[in-house]
């Protein structure tokens, strides 16, 4: 049974969010939401997006990834480690949701800048914590020392 306040009756005349006018005024907050949901396609089967809609989805994806990026250390993408292999991986796979639209939009694109922020966090405290550092990166295991294979 749901709590006081939490229950899921729906306002008689539906949500106000819903409507995109009020009188004979069409509310421009509205009005902008529904052009936009249309562009991207919103609320449509991933199999009927329209080149147009998986486009645009495409660039805001790369747009915010690039912003997101930037808030993560300026080497994540040179650095060829694991540590760093993993966060590009997951993020590729994350973020390409989002364009072909078999998960939310805005929740996808949060989700990517989560785990950025995540990897950055990670990248700080292995800088500052040895043990944390192995447990993360590992122990370099020399393969060659002075001209013999070990």
């Amino acid at each position: 049974m749901p709590r006081e306040g939490f229950s899921r009756k729906r306002h008689p005349t539906g949500y106000p969010r819903d409507k995109t006018s009020s009188g004979d005024k069409i509310l421009p907050m509205n009005a902008f939401w529904n052009s936009f949901e249309t562009l991207l396609g919103f609320g449509v089967e991933p199999r009927n997006l329209t080149f147009v809609q998986i486009s645009l989805r495409g660039i805001i994806v790369f747009l915010v990834t690039l912003a997101t990026i930037r808030l993560g250390h300026k080497r994540s993408l040179s650095r060829k480690t694991p540590f760093h292999a993993v966060l590009l991986v997951i993020l590729a796979a994350v973020l390409s949701r989002a364009i072909n639209g078999s998960a939310a939009f805005f929740a996808t694109l949060g989700g990517g800048v989560v785990l950025v922020l995540l990897h950055r966090v990670f990248a700080f405290l292995t800088f500052y914590s040895h043990r944390f550092g192995i447990l993360v990166k590992g122990r370099l295991i020399p393969l060659c020392t002075t001209g013999k294979a070990t």
